[in-house]
């Protein structure tokens, strides 16, 4: 499995479709979620792009697995997709070392800080001293240290994962393209064309995804593909269970319309959206901010849309003290 994975990205690198992204340039930050949640290029870019160190905010590559969300903003914008370096390093460190604090000697260091299995910090220094390194163990609780060559670890597509393909393809690249493409290379020896075959199977539930939501992009522009739905499900008894579902969906105010507004508001207040689901008139969100009034005042917002029948507070909760999560519900008018 090593070696296609290890192929795959070296043929994508040759074809500028991927790049490795320098160590110095792009900063890497930890997230670790409290629970597992479905997480968008806008949801990222809206709770997370403020972030960022560089004035391109936006470009982000993004590893989420289970709960812990990897962000690396990047200081430059490249055509091809960046794959940070670091992540290169970390998957070949993690094979040995669980709690370790990882420094590459050169001009500057490298620092990577492996706790529990997981990447939770990565960062480049000129210069470290003994003080240096006590303070990284006071505050990452890792006390183990090793050092290495600048050159050491250079074999580190080896050990990528099927996960981060997937991720940094979902975050970076229009799906249908690359498989648009991979079909133009079909000159490739039958070892690639098998891993591209293995890469649409494994991806079919991505690929599904953003196939639905191209369709109810493509609604909210011809609103009157309502009706025909509609007047088909009379005509065709083997898709009838497919345009109920889709009959059911078109019932209530466009989701992306409501999904539109919510991220619209919630950045306007600078308020964090966490979690977020709508399922037929339903609608269930989690929001996170530092001042407990702007719940109320982000309620009201949500009334002035016209897009639901009821918005209300379900739950709030206090974080470290400084931070007030709130866990709300809301119901969506018909159309």
């Amino acid at each position: 499995m090593y070696h296609i994975l290890e192929t795959l990205f070296n043929h994508l690198i040759k074809k500028n479709i991927i790049s490795v992204s320098p160590f110095e340039e792009s900063f890497f930050l930890y997230k670790r979620l409290d629970k597992k949640v479905k997480l968008t290029r806008e949801i990222i870019e809206l709770n997370y792009g403020n972030e960022s160190p560089y004035d391109n905010k936006l470009n982000i590559t993004s590893i989420f697995n289970n709960k812990n969300l990897y962000l690396w903003f990047h200081k430059k914008d490249t055509v091809s997709k960046p794959l940070p370096s670091a992540l290169l390093l970390f998957r070949s460190l993690a094979i040995k070392y669980k709690n370790t604090i990882c420094i590459f000697k050169g001009e500057p260091n490298k620092i990577l800080i492996i706790k529990n299995n997981q990447l939770v910090a990565s960062f480049i220094k000129k210069n470290i001293h003994d003080r240096d390194i006590i303070l990284m163990k006071e505050e990452y609780f890792v006390e183990d240290v090793e050092f290495f060559n600048e050159n050491e670890f250079k074999d580190g597509f080896k050990h990528l994962t099927y996960n981060d393909l997937l991720n940094i393809l979902h975050l970076k690249m229009d799906f249908t393209k690359v498989m648009n493409d991979f079909i133009k290379w079909s000159a490739l020896p039958f070892l690639i064309s098998s891993i591209f075959l293995m890469f649409i199977i494994g991806g079919y539930d991505f690929y599904k995804q953003m196939g639905n939501e191209k369709l109810l992009e493509e609604y909210t522009h011809k609103k009157n593909l309502t009706q025909k739905m509609k007047d088909s499900i009379t005509k065709n008894e083997e898709l009838n269970e497919v345009f109920t579902i889709l009959s059911n969906e078109f019932k209530y105010i466009d989701k992306a319309v409501v999904l539109s507004e919510i991220l619209q508001i919630s950045k306007d207040l600078n308020i964090s959206l966490e979690f977020i689901r709508i399922e037929d008139m339903n609608v269930n969100f989690i929001v996170v901010t530092k001042n407990e009034e702007k719940i109320p005042l982000f309620t009201t917002k949500l009334f002035k849309t016209t897009l639901f029948n009821d918005v209300k507070n379900i739950s709030s909760q206090k974080l470290r003290k400084v931070l007030t999560k709130a866990t709300m519900q809301a119901t969506l008018k018909e159309r």
